[in-house]
């Protein structure tokens, strides 16, 4: 004789029994800004030289970083283009 195990369905209410985690400030309500100053960035190239052995390819990438931000920044602010039509 076979035994009937009968199988519970999963409630789909919306309701989840586990916790849920807390919610991620904003930025602007954590930090003032979301930038390094260019004092901040010599610090950290003058650092990345004397830690690790990778230190011309940490400052190399650091640098590359900086310069790249600094340049895309104005340009994303900046107003698109209209097309002439």
């Amino acid at each position: 004789m076979s035994k009937v195990v009968e199988l519970r369905q999963p409630s789909f209410s919306g309701q989840s029994s586990k916790p849920t985690p807390p919610r991620k400030p904003r930025n602007a309500d954590v930090r003032s800004r979301e930038h390094l100053t260019p004092g901040e960035v010599d610090k950290l190239l003058s650092a990345a030289g004397k830690l690790g052995r990778h230190g011309n390819r940490d400052k190399t990438l650091i640098l590359d970083t900086y310069r790249h931000v600094t340049v895309q920044s104005p340009l994303l602010k900046s107003p698109l283009p209209q097309g002439e039509g």
